[in-house]
């Protein structure tokens, strides 16, 4: 087992150089480790620039690339961070679209107290299987009454009901659910009440379904500040009913899954879903905005890196056709 020890700047600088990457001032350097910090920046971005087999396909020591300097991990850093506020700023605003037509459904369908619309016979059965790793809805029913109660003393609103009511509505409560509690109560939804919401956005109910739980491990990313460009959800798009955009991409299916290579689970599925979900002009605006963001990052780093970052997302091709 190899020994961990904390290093010093300069003994983070002396390592980098002696892994091959290179240093063109060690001032700006320093600056960089001191404001970010080598696991972030370093490990959190290094996967475009570093070698990591040889032409025999077999493991080799892990070094940069020749040439590669520091500064293309720093721009490579600041892409990352300007697409995670790109990101969540779409990614909100479906979240408010979604939480609205939810919200109208489960108040007009089934009242406006939570004790008639929180009800398990408004939602589908769980399912019986012991090995099933579904959320049951008196988790759900639990989690959303615990938020009810921790925000009704900070919340205006929650606490305004509290007060005048003595209920919540559900156009109030949703307010103040996370997106991931949102997803889940769509997934225990009755397929009828899943069909009216997602027919909304022109989806079936269950590519709409996966579509909110790539929303929201997006999400999560983003808003924790983790790296996000090459991020892999464990939820894979459901691919069946808007396969003309992997053909109009001309994607290959992967022989062992049978899935498709890229936008299933990658950036590029996240794009998709704005494609989908978002009206036109929004999603006209953010991909003028992401394809300005590409811009500048490929002025500021190698071909070779920028064709690694764009592989990491799923892009191989002109997200333009999109506009289509």
């Amino acid at each position: 087992m190899k020994e961990l020890k904390y290093l010093t700047i300069d003994e983070q600088l002396d390592l980098l150089k002696s892994k091959g990457l290179k240093i063109n001032s060690e001032k700006v350097a320093r600056k960089y480790l001191n404001e970010i910090g080598y696991y972030k920046l370093i490990n959190g971005y290094k996967t475009p620039f570093k070698y990591t087999k040889n032409e025999n396909g077999q493991e080799t020591i892990k070094k940069f690339i020749e040439n590669t300097t520091i500064d293309e991990l720093y721009h490579l850093y600041t892409f990352d961070q300007n697409l995670k506020s790109l990101l969540l700023k779409y990614i909100s605003q479906i979240e408010i679209m979604v939480k609205a037509r939810m919200s109208d459904l489960i108040s007009s369908k089934y009242g406006i107290k939570e004790s008639e619309y929180l009800v398990a016979d408004n939602f589908a059965p769980d399912k019986r299987s012991r090995d099933s790793k579904e959320k049951k809805f008196l988790e759900i029913q639990v989690d959303i009454l615990n938020t009810i109660r921790e925000q009704s003393s900070k919340h205006k609103s929650i606490k305004w009901y509290a007060d005048n009511y003595g209920f919540f509505p559900f156009w109030i409560v949703c307010n103040v659910l996370s997106f991931g509690t949102i997803s889940l109560l769509y997934s225990k939804m009755k397929q009828p009440d899943q069909y009216l919401i997602s027919k909304t956005f022109g989806q079936k109910s269950k590519t709409f379904e996966s579509m909110l739980i790539i929303i929201q491990l997006f999400r999560n990313v983003c808003a924790h500040n983790e790296v996000v460009y090459n991020f892999r959800t464990f939820k894979s798009l459901s691919q069946k009913d808007i396969e003309h955009i992997y053909k109009m991409f001309k994607i290959e299916k992967d022989e062992k899954s049978g899935k498709y290579k890229y936008g299933v689970n990658d950036i590029f599925s996240l794009i998709i879903i704005f494609k989908l979900i978002l009206p036109k002009n929004d999603f006209l605006e953010f991909l003028s905005k992401f394809n300005s963001l590409l811009s500048t990052l490929k002025k500021k780093v190698d071909k070779t890196m920028f064709d690694g970052v764009m592989m990491g997302m799923g892009i191989v091709r002109d997200l333009n056709l999109l506009k289509k």
